[in-house]
Protein backbone atom coordinates (compact mmCIF):
# COMPACT_ATOMS: atom_id res chain seq x y z
CA UNK A 1 0.00 0.00 0.00
CA UNK A 2 2.81 2.36 0.84
CA UNK A 3 4.23 1.77 -2.66
CA UNK A 4 0.91 2.89 -4.13
CA UNK A 5 1.03 6.18 -2.14
CA UNK A 6 4.61 6.76 -3.26
CA UNK A 7 3.67 6.15 -6.89
CA UNK A 8 0.74 8.60 -6.76
CA UNK A 9 2.87 11.27 -5.07
CA UNK A 10 5.62 10.92 -7.70
CA UNK A 11 3.07 11.02 -10.54
CA UNK A 12 1.48 14.25 -9.23
CA UNK A 13 4.90 15.85 -8.75
CA UNK A 14 5.80 15.10 -12.34
CA UNK A 15 2.59 16.67 -13.56
CA UNK A 16 3.33 19.84 -11.58
CA UNK A 17 6.92 20.22 -12.81
CA UNK A 18 5.89 19.43 -16.35
CA UNK A 19 3.78 22.57 -16.41
CA UNK A 20 6.90 24.76 -15.86
CA UNK A 21 9.34 25.81 -18.58
CA UNK A 22 12.62 24.00 -18.65
CA UNK A 23 14.69 27.15 -17.81
CA UNK A 24 14.80 28.37 -14.21
CA UNK A 25 13.46 31.89 -13.59
CA UNK A 26 14.45 34.08 -10.65
CA UNK A 27 11.71 34.87 -8.20
CA UNK A 28 13.43 38.21 -7.33
CA UNK A 29 11.37 41.35 -8.03
CA UNK A 30 12.41 43.09 -11.29
CA UNK A 31 14.88 46.02 -10.94
CA UNK A 32 13.38 49.37 -11.82
CA UNK A 33 15.74 51.56 -13.86
CA UNK A 34 16.26 55.12 -12.64
CA UNK A 35 14.75 56.56 -15.78
CA UNK A 36 11.56 54.59 -15.28
CA UNK A 37 8.74 55.70 -13.02
CA UNK A 38 6.61 53.14 -11.18
CA UNK A 39 3.21 52.86 -12.78
CA UNK A 40 0.54 54.81 -10.96
CA UNK A 41 -3.19 54.62 -11.35
CA UNK A 42 -4.41 57.24 -13.80
CA UNK A 43 -6.52 59.84 -11.99
CA UNK A 44 -9.71 60.67 -13.77
CA UNK A 45 -10.27 64.41 -13.51
CA UNK A 46 -14.00 63.79 -13.48
CA UNK A 47 -13.66 61.32 -10.60
CA UNK A 48 -16.22 62.07 -7.91
CA UNK A 49 -14.62 62.54 -4.51
CA UNK A 50 -17.68 63.65 -2.54
CA UNK A 51 -21.32 64.61 -2.72
CA UNK A 52 -23.06 67.24 -0.63
CA UNK A 53 -26.79 66.90 -1.07
CA UNK A 54 -27.35 67.05 -4.82
CA UNK A 55 -23.97 68.70 -5.43
CA UNK A 56 -21.08 66.63 -6.76
CA UNK A 57 -17.45 67.48 -5.99
CA UNK A 58 -15.01 65.99 -8.46
CA UNK A 59 -11.23 65.65 -8.24
CA UNK A 60 -10.56 68.41 -10.75
CA UNK A 61 -12.53 70.94 -8.73
CA UNK A 62 -10.83 69.81 -5.53
CA UNK A 63 -7.33 70.11 -7.02
CA UNK A 64 -8.16 73.59 -8.25
CA UNK A 65 -8.61 74.80 -4.68
CA UNK A 66 -5.20 73.49 -3.58
CA UNK A 67 -3.22 73.76 -6.80
CA UNK A 68 -0.43 75.79 -5.21
CA UNK A 69 0.03 73.30 -2.37
CA UNK A 70 0.09 70.43 -4.87
CA UNK A 71 2.71 72.25 -6.93
CA UNK A 72 4.83 72.76 -3.80
CA UNK A 73 4.84 68.98 -3.35
CA UNK A 74 5.76 68.42 -6.99
CA UNK A 75 8.56 70.96 -6.68
CA UNK A 76 9.91 69.18 -3.63
CA UNK A 77 9.90 65.89 -5.58
CA UNK A 78 11.82 67.65 -8.36
CA UNK A 79 14.42 68.96 -5.91
CA UNK A 80 14.92 65.48 -4.41
CA UNK A 81 15.29 63.92 -7.86
CA UNK A 82 17.67 66.67 -9.01
CA UNK A 83 19.91 66.20 -5.98
CA UNK A 84 19.96 62.43 -6.45
CA UNK A 85 20.65 62.81 -10.18
CA UNK A 86 23.60 65.12 -9.55
CA UNK A 87 25.09 62.53 -7.19
CA UNK A 88 24.62 59.73 -9.72
CA UNK A 89 26.25 61.75 -12.49
CA UNK A 90 29.16 62.62 -10.20
CA UNK A 91 29.60 58.93 -9.35
CA UNK A 92 29.60 57.91 -13.02
CA UNK A 93 32.17 60.59 -13.82
CA UNK A 94 34.33 59.61 -10.84
CA UNK A 95 34.52 55.90 -11.72
CA UNK A 96 34.98 56.48 -15.44
CA UNK A 97 38.44 56.39 -17.00
CA UNK A 98 37.49 59.14 -19.43
CA UNK A 99 35.51 62.36 -19.42
CA UNK A 100 31.86 61.59 -20.10
CA UNK A 101 29.47 64.02 -21.72
CA UNK A 102 26.33 64.55 -19.65
CA UNK A 103 22.95 65.58 -20.95
CA UNK A 104 20.18 66.20 -18.42
CA UNK A 105 16.51 65.93 -19.38
CA UNK A 106 15.02 66.28 -15.91
CA UNK A 107 12.84 69.40 -15.99
CA UNK A 108 11.12 71.24 -13.16
CA UNK A 109 7.36 70.79 -12.85
CA UNK A 110 5.11 73.13 -14.75
CA UNK A 111 4.10 75.98 -12.49
CA UNK A 112 0.42 76.94 -12.27
CA UNK A 113 -0.47 80.30 -13.77
CA UNK A 114 -2.88 82.52 -11.86
CA UNK A 115 -4.64 85.67 -13.00
CA UNK A 116 -3.92 88.47 -10.56
CA UNK A 117 -6.36 91.38 -10.52
CA UNK A 118 -5.30 94.45 -12.50
CA UNK A 119 -5.49 97.41 -10.12
CA UNK A 120 -3.88 100.83 -9.82
CA UNK A 121 -1.04 99.41 -7.79
CA UNK A 122 2.36 101.07 -7.97
CA UNK A 123 4.61 99.47 -10.62
CA UNK A 124 8.39 99.63 -10.63
CA UNK A 125 10.05 99.50 -14.03
CA UNK A 126 9.10 100.10 -17.64
CA UNK A 127 5.33 100.21 -18.12
CA UNK A 128 5.49 98.14 -21.33
CA UNK A 129 7.88 95.46 -20.08
CA UNK A 130 6.71 92.02 -21.32
CA UNK A 131 7.42 90.23 -18.02
CA UNK A 132 5.71 91.25 -14.79
CA UNK A 133 6.97 90.05 -11.40
CA UNK A 134 4.30 90.21 -8.71
CA UNK A 135 6.03 89.97 -5.33
CA UNK A 136 4.21 89.07 -2.09
CA UNK A 137 6.40 89.90 0.91
CA UNK A 138 6.60 91.00 4.52
CA UNK A 139 9.01 93.73 5.61
CA UNK A 140 9.93 91.74 8.71
CA UNK A 141 10.80 88.57 6.80
CA UNK A 142 14.48 87.62 6.60
CA UNK A 143 13.69 85.64 3.44
CA UNK A 144 12.18 88.73 1.82
CA UNK A 145 15.22 90.76 2.88
CA UNK A 146 17.51 88.23 1.18
CA UNK A 147 15.31 88.38 -1.92
CA UNK A 148 16.00 92.10 -2.47
CA UNK A 149 19.59 91.74 -3.82
CA UNK A 150 18.33 89.03 -6.19
CA UNK A 151 15.58 91.31 -7.48
CA UNK A 152 18.13 94.07 -8.03
CA UNK A 153 20.29 91.70 -10.06
CA UNK A 154 17.26 90.72 -12.14
CA UNK A 155 16.47 94.38 -12.74
CA UNK A 156 20.08 95.11 -13.69
CA UNK A 157 20.18 92.20 -16.15
CA UNK A 158 16.76 92.36 -17.78
CA UNK A 159 16.36 96.13 -17.74
CA UNK A 160 13.28 97.19 -19.70
CA UNK A 161 12.16 93.58 -20.12
CA UNK A 162 10.76 93.28 -16.58
CA UNK A 163 8.62 95.31 -14.20
CA UNK A 164 7.55 94.67 -10.62
CA UNK A 165 4.44 94.98 -8.48
CA UNK A 166 4.60 94.55 -4.71
CA UNK A 167 1.88 93.09 -2.48
CA UNK A 168 1.79 93.22 1.29
CA UNK A 169 1.70 89.84 2.99
CA UNK A 170 2.74 90.50 6.61
CA UNK A 171 2.89 87.23 8.51
CA UNK A 172 0.77 86.88 11.63
CA UNK A 173 3.90 86.44 13.76
CA UNK A 174 5.57 89.57 12.34
CA UNK A 175 4.68 92.15 14.95
CA UNK A 176 5.94 95.24 13.10
CA UNK A 177 5.38 94.22 9.48
CA UNK A 178 2.05 96.03 9.04
CA UNK A 179 3.45 99.27 10.44
CA UNK A 180 6.42 99.02 8.07
CA UNK A 181 4.11 98.37 5.12
CA UNK A 182 2.07 101.43 6.04
CA UNK A 183 5.27 103.52 6.23
CA UNK A 184 6.24 102.32 2.75
CA UNK A 185 2.89 103.46 1.35
CA UNK A 186 3.29 106.80 3.14
CA UNK A 187 6.69 107.19 1.45
CA UNK A 188 4.97 106.83 -1.90
CA UNK A 189 3.18 110.12 -1.20
CA UNK A 190 6.61 111.75 -1.40
CA UNK A 191 7.60 109.97 -4.61
CA UNK A 192 10.36 107.83 -3.08
CA UNK A 193 8.84 104.44 -2.26
CA UNK A 194 11.66 102.27 -3.60
CA UNK A 195 14.55 103.90 -1.75
CA UNK A 196 12.39 103.85 1.37
CA UNK A 197 11.81 100.12 0.81
CA UNK A 198 15.57 99.56 0.54
CA UNK A 199 16.09 101.35 3.85
CA UNK A 200 13.42 99.26 5.59
CA UNK A 201 14.96 96.00 4.41
CA UNK A 202 18.42 97.23 5.46
CA UNK A 203 17.59 96.37 9.08
CA UNK A 204 14.44 94.31 9.60
CA UNK A 205 15.13 94.08 13.34
CA UNK A 206 14.30 97.78 13.83
CA UNK A 207 10.89 98.55 12.35
CA UNK A 208 9.49 101.15 14.72
CA UNK A 209 8.20 104.68 14.37
CA UNK A 210 11.50 106.25 15.39
CA UNK A 211 13.30 104.54 12.53
CA UNK A 212 10.51 105.28 10.06
CA UNK A 213 11.00 108.96 10.85
CA UNK A 214 14.80 108.74 10.61
CA UNK A 215 14.55 107.25 7.13
CA UNK A 216 12.03 109.89 6.11
CA UNK A 217 14.31 112.63 7.38
CA UNK A 218 17.23 111.26 5.35
CA UNK A 219 15.10 111.33 2.21
CA UNK A 220 13.98 114.90 2.80
CA UNK A 221 10.33 114.23 3.62
CA UNK A 222 8.23 116.83 5.42
CA UNK A 223 7.88 115.10 8.79
CA UNK A 224 4.86 117.22 9.68
CA UNK A 225 3.06 115.52 6.78
CA UNK A 226 4.70 112.10 7.01
CA UNK A 227 4.21 111.47 10.72
CA UNK A 228 0.38 111.81 10.67
CA UNK A 229 0.33 109.20 7.90
CA UNK A 230 2.09 106.82 10.28
CA UNK A 231 -0.15 107.63 13.24
CA UNK A 232 -3.39 107.31 11.26
CA UNK A 233 -2.32 103.94 9.79
CA UNK A 234 -3.61 105.51 6.61
CA UNK A 235 -3.00 102.49 4.40
CA UNK A 236 -4.26 99.70 6.66
CA UNK A 237 -7.16 99.07 4.27
CA UNK A 238 -4.71 98.50 1.39
CA UNK A 239 -2.74 96.04 3.48
CA UNK A 240 -5.92 94.25 4.55
CA UNK A 241 -7.03 93.95 0.91
CA UNK A 242 -3.71 92.31 -0.01
CA UNK A 243 -4.04 89.88 2.88
CA UNK A 244 -7.53 88.92 1.72
CA UNK A 245 -6.29 88.42 -1.84
CA UNK A 246 -3.44 86.21 -0.61
CA UNK A 247 -5.92 84.18 1.45
CA UNK A 248 -8.17 83.58 -1.56
CA UNK A 249 -5.16 82.46 -3.59
CA UNK A 250 -4.02 80.05 -0.87
CA UNK A 251 -0.72 81.79 -0.17
CA UNK A 252 1.06 81.13 3.10
CA UNK A 253 4.71 81.87 3.82
CA UNK A 254 6.69 84.58 2.07
CA UNK A 255 8.21 85.36 -0.32
CA UNK A 256 6.00 84.37 -3.23
CA UNK A 257 6.76 85.66 -6.73
CA UNK A 258 4.42 85.34 -9.70
CA UNK A 259 6.21 85.72 -13.04
CA UNK A 260 3.50 86.71 -15.51
CA UNK A 261 1.21 84.81 -13.17
CA UNK A 262 3.49 81.74 -12.93
CA UNK A 263 3.77 80.69 -9.30
CA UNK A 264 7.24 80.48 -7.71
CA UNK A 265 7.51 79.97 -3.99
CA UNK A 266 10.69 81.37 -2.50
CA UNK A 267 13.21 82.17 -1.77
CA UNK A 268 14.71 80.84 -5.00
CA UNK A 269 18.14 81.33 -6.51
CA UNK A 270 18.58 83.95 -9.20
CA UNK A 271 19.02 81.11 -11.71
CA UNK A 272 15.57 79.75 -10.85
CA UNK A 273 13.90 83.12 -11.39
CA UNK A 274 15.83 83.67 -14.61
CA UNK A 275 14.67 80.26 -15.87
CA UNK A 276 11.04 81.36 -15.67
CA UNK A 277 11.68 84.88 -16.98
CA UNK A 278 13.55 83.47 -19.97
CA UNK A 279 10.74 80.98 -20.62
CA UNK A 280 8.23 83.82 -20.64
CA UNK A 281 10.32 85.89 -23.04
CA UNK A 282 10.48 82.91 -25.41
CA UNK A 283 6.75 82.22 -25.07
CA UNK A 284 5.89 85.82 -25.88
CA UNK A 285 8.44 86.10 -28.67
CA UNK A 286 9.93 89.11 -26.87
CA UNK A 287 13.45 90.25 -27.69
CA UNK A 288 15.57 90.40 -24.56
CA UNK A 289 17.20 93.76 -24.05
CA UNK A 290 19.45 93.64 -21.05
CA UNK A 291 20.13 96.81 -19.12
CA UNK A 292 23.60 97.08 -20.62
CA UNK A 293 22.61 96.29 -24.21
CA UNK A 294 19.56 98.53 -24.45
CA UNK A 295 20.14 101.07 -27.25
CA UNK A 296 23.84 100.25 -27.07
CA UNK A 297 25.96 102.04 -29.69
CA UNK A 298 29.58 102.96 -30.14
CA UNK A 299 30.31 106.31 -28.57
CA UNK A 300 31.32 109.25 -30.79
CA UNK A 301 32.73 111.17 -27.84
CA UNK A 302 36.45 112.13 -27.87
CA UNK A 303 37.33 109.46 -25.29
CA UNK A 304 40.33 107.13 -25.54
CA UNK A 305 40.28 103.94 -23.47
CA UNK A 306 43.93 103.18 -22.73
CA UNK A 307 43.67 100.15 -20.42
CA UNK A 308 41.33 98.14 -18.24
CA UNK A 309 41.83 95.98 -15.18
CA UNK A 310 38.88 93.72 -14.48
CA UNK A 311 38.76 92.34 -10.95
CA UNK A 312 36.62 89.62 -9.40
CA UNK A 313 34.49 92.38 -7.90
CA UNK A 314 33.11 95.06 -10.20
CA UNK A 315 34.07 97.69 -7.61
CA UNK A 316 37.75 96.85 -8.14
CA UNK A 317 37.67 97.07 -11.93
CA UNK A 318 39.38 100.17 -13.30
CA UNK A 319 39.68 101.92 -16.65
CA UNK A 320 42.51 104.22 -17.74
CA UNK A 321 40.83 106.91 -19.83
CA UNK A 322 42.17 109.95 -21.66
CA UNK A 323 39.72 112.73 -22.34
CA UNK A 324 40.08 115.31 -25.09
CA UNK A 325 42.28 118.20 -24.09
CA UNK A 326 44.10 116.21 -21.42
CA UNK A 327 47.72 115.11 -21.62
CA UNK A 328 47.29 112.48 -18.93
CA UNK A 329 45.14 109.43 -18.56
CA UNK A 330 43.12 109.07 -15.37
CA UNK A 331 41.77 106.04 -13.53
CA UNK A 332 37.99 105.62 -13.25
CA UNK A 333 35.80 103.05 -11.54
CA UNK A 334 32.21 101.95 -12.15
CA UNK A 335 29.80 104.70 -11.15
CA UNK A 336 32.31 107.53 -11.49
CA UNK A 337 31.64 110.51 -13.79
CA UNK A 338 33.82 111.48 -16.71
CA UNK A 339 31.90 114.76 -16.89
CA UNK A 340 28.54 116.13 -15.77
CA UNK A 341 26.49 113.91 -18.11
CA UNK A 342 28.83 110.94 -18.68
CA UNK A 343 29.07 108.08 -16.16
CA UNK A 344 31.00 104.77 -16.32
CA UNK A 345 28.38 101.99 -16.22
CA UNK A 346 30.50 98.88 -16.75
CA UNK A 347 34.17 97.94 -17.28
CA UNK A 348 35.08 94.92 -19.43
CA UNK A 349 38.39 93.55 -20.69
CA UNK A 350 38.15 95.11 -24.14
CA UNK A 351 35.69 97.97 -23.65
CA UNK A 352 33.76 100.14 -21.23
CA UNK A 353 30.06 100.96 -21.19
CA UNK A 354 29.14 104.56 -20.43
CA UNK A 355 25.90 106.45 -19.93
CA UNK A 356 25.96 109.54 -22.12
CA UNK A 357 23.00 111.81 -21.34
CA UNK A 358 20.79 108.80 -20.67
CA UNK A 359 22.05 106.68 -23.60
CA UNK A 360 24.14 103.52 -23.17
CA UNK A 361 27.28 103.63 -25.33
CA UNK A 362 30.50 101.62 -25.53
CA UNK A 363 34.13 102.66 -25.99
CA UNK A 364 36.55 100.02 -27.27
CA UNK A 365 40.06 99.55 -25.93
CA UNK A 366 42.51 101.55 -28.08
CA UNK A 367 45.81 101.29 -26.26
CA UNK A 368 47.85 101.88 -29.41
CA UNK A 369 46.59 105.45 -29.60
CA UNK A 370 48.02 106.25 -26.20
CA UNK A 371 51.77 106.35 -26.91
CA UNK A 372 53.37 109.11 -24.97
CA UNK A 373 50.36 109.77 -22.76
CA UNK A 374 51.34 109.83 -19.10
CA UNK A 375 49.41 107.96 -16.45
CA UNK A 376 48.62 110.40 -13.65
CA UNK A 377 51.07 109.99 -10.79
CA UNK A 378 53.60 107.78 -12.61
CA UNK A 379 56.47 108.02 -15.09
CA UNK A 380 55.08 105.28 -17.35
CA UNK A 381 53.52 105.87 -20.73
CA UNK A 382 49.92 104.85 -21.19
CA UNK A 383 51.04 102.09 -23.55
CA UNK A 384 53.25 100.64 -20.83
CA UNK A 385 50.49 100.98 -18.29
CA UNK A 386 48.12 99.23 -20.68
CA UNK A 387 50.47 96.30 -21.13
CA UNK A 388 51.11 96.04 -17.39
CA UNK A 389 47.40 96.32 -16.59
CA UNK A 390 46.32 93.69 -19.09
CA UNK A 391 49.15 91.22 -18.52
CA UNK A 392 49.09 91.41 -14.74
CA UNK A 393 45.32 91.57 -14.22
CA UNK A 394 45.08 87.86 -13.48
CA UNK A 395 48.08 88.02 -11.13
CA UNK A 396 46.53 90.93 -9.24
CA UNK A 397 43.23 89.08 -8.97
CA UNK A 398 45.02 86.02 -7.62
CA UNK A 399 46.79 88.04 -4.93
CA UNK A 400 43.51 89.61 -3.88
CA UNK A 401 41.33 86.49 -4.15
CA UNK A 402 40.63 86.25 -0.42
CA UNK A 403 39.84 89.95 -0.16
CA UNK A 404 37.69 89.78 -3.28
CA UNK A 405 35.56 87.09 -1.69
CA UNK A 406 34.94 89.36 1.27
CA UNK A 407 34.02 92.25 -1.00
CA UNK A 408 31.58 90.07 -2.91
CA UNK A 409 29.54 89.62 0.26
CA UNK A 410 25.92 90.42 -0.66
CA UNK A 411 24.65 93.67 0.80
CA UNK A 412 22.58 93.20 3.93
CA UNK A 413 21.04 96.59 3.37
CA UNK A 414 21.12 99.64 1.14
CA UNK A 415 20.32 103.11 2.45
CA UNK A 416 20.19 106.66 1.19
CA UNK A 417 21.76 109.27 3.48
CA UNK A 418 21.39 113.03 3.36
CA UNK A 419 24.68 114.80 2.62
CA UNK A 420 23.61 117.82 4.69
CA UNK A 421 22.63 115.62 7.63
CA UNK A 422 25.98 113.81 7.48
CA UNK A 423 27.85 117.11 7.40
CA UNK A 424 26.14 118.21 10.61
CA UNK A 425 26.70 114.87 12.32
CA UNK A 426 30.40 114.71 11.42
CA UNK A 427 31.22 118.11 12.90
CA UNK A 428 31.90 116.50 16.29
CA UNK A 429 33.99 113.47 15.31
CA UNK A 430 35.54 113.34 18.75
CA UNK A 431 32.19 112.35 20.30
CA UNK A 432 31.65 109.74 17.61
CA UNK A 433 35.15 108.33 18.07
CA UNK A 434 34.47 107.94 21.80
CA UNK A 435 32.33 104.90 20.97
CA UNK A 436 35.24 103.05 19.30
CA UNK A 437 37.34 100.58 21.26
CA UNK A 438 40.00 98.11 20.19
CA UNK A 439 38.69 94.67 19.29
CA UNK A 440 40.54 91.41 19.79
CA UNK A 441 40.98 90.98 16.04
CA UNK A 442 44.31 92.13 14.59
CA UNK A 443 45.05 92.95 10.94
CA UNK A 444 48.26 94.39 9.51
CA UNK A 445 49.57 94.53 13.08
CA UNK A 446 46.72 96.79 14.18
CA UNK A 447 43.61 96.08 16.24
CA UNK A 448 40.25 96.36 14.51
CA UNK A 449 37.81 98.72 16.18
CA UNK A 450 34.59 97.78 17.92
CA UNK A 451 31.52 99.92 18.55
CA UNK A 452 30.31 100.22 22.16
CA UNK A 453 27.33 101.87 23.84
CA UNK A 454 25.63 103.13 20.68
CA UNK A 455 22.12 101.80 21.27
CA UNK A 456 20.88 105.34 21.98
CA UNK A 457 23.14 107.08 19.44
CA UNK A 458 21.03 108.34 16.57
CA UNK A 459 23.94 108.67 14.15
CA UNK A 460 25.02 105.04 14.41
CA UNK A 461 21.44 103.79 14.55
CA UNK A 462 20.67 105.61 11.31
CA UNK A 463 23.56 103.78 9.65
CA UNK A 464 22.16 100.48 10.95
CA UNK A 465 25.13 99.86 13.23
CA UNK A 466 24.80 98.22 16.63
CA UNK A 467 26.74 97.82 19.86
CA UNK A 468 29.32 95.07 19.45
CA UNK A 469 29.81 95.54 15.69
CA UNK A 470 33.45 95.21 14.61
CA UNK A 471 34.23 97.39 11.59
CA UNK A 472 36.47 95.67 9.05
CA UNK A 473 36.49 97.49 5.72
CA UNK A 474 35.21 100.75 4.27
CA UNK A 475 35.29 100.92 0.47
CA UNK A 476 37.94 98.16 0.37
CA UNK A 477 40.15 99.84 2.98
CA UNK A 478 40.88 98.18 6.30
CA UNK A 479 39.52 99.91 9.38
CA UNK A 480 41.73 99.62 12.46
CA UNK A 481 43.15 101.58 15.37
CA UNK A 482 45.75 103.23 13.14
CA UNK A 483 43.36 104.33 10.41
CA UNK A 484 39.62 104.87 10.21
CA UNK A 485 38.53 105.86 6.68
CA UNK A 486 34.84 105.87 7.63
CA UNK A 487 34.56 109.61 8.26
CA UNK A 488 36.51 110.65 5.17
CA UNK A 489 34.48 108.30 2.96
CA UNK A 490 31.15 109.54 4.30
CA UNK A 491 32.23 113.15 3.70
CA UNK A 492 33.68 112.78 0.19
CA UNK A 493 32.21 109.72 -1.53
CA UNK A 494 28.84 109.32 -3.22
CA UNK A 495 28.68 105.62 -2.38
CA UNK A 496 30.14 103.97 0.70
CA UNK A 497 30.29 100.24 1.43
CA UNK A 498 30.97 99.04 4.98
CA UNK A 499 31.80 95.45 5.93
CA UNK A 500 31.58 94.52 9.60
CA UNK A 501 31.35 91.49 11.84
CA UNK A 502 28.23 91.07 13.96
CA UNK A 503 28.08 88.12 16.33
CA UNK A 504 30.58 86.24 14.20
CA UNK A 505 28.81 86.86 10.88
CA UNK A 506 30.00 89.23 8.12
CA UNK A 507 27.53 91.97 7.14
CA UNK A 508 27.71 94.61 4.42
CA UNK A 509 25.89 97.93 4.27
CA UNK A 510 25.83 100.14 1.19
CA UNK A 511 25.10 103.86 1.51
CA UNK A 512 24.10 106.23 -1.27
CA UNK A 513 24.81 109.80 -0.24
CA UNK A 514 22.68 112.53 -1.79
Amino acid sequence: MKYLYFFLFSFNLCLITACKPSSVESTQAPFIELNEEPSEPVSQKSEVVATVGDEIINLKALDQTVQLAIFDLEWRKYEIRKSALNKLIAQRQFFSNETLQSEIFLAPPRAPRLDLPQDKRLVKGHANAPVLLSVFCSFQSSHCARLQPIIKKLEAYYGESIRLRYYDLPQSFHRYAKAAANAFHCANEFGKPWVYMDALYADITRLDKARFLIIAEQLGFDLNTFEPCLDERRYDSNIKADLQLAGKMGLGNVPVVFINGLYTKGPQTIEAYRYYVDQELVRLGAILKTAVDQKLMESKLPITLMATTVGNNERNSTALIKLKGSNEGSIYKVGESLSDNIVVLRIEQQRIIIINEGRNEFVNLQASKGDGVKYAGTDHSAKEVSEVSLNQADEADAKQSNEAKQRELPATGEMTLSKDWLANQLIDKASLNAHFNNAEHVVEGQHLIKLNNIDDQRFYNTLGLKTGDVLMRVNDQWVHEGENPLWDSLEKEKTVSVILMRKGHPIRYDYNIE
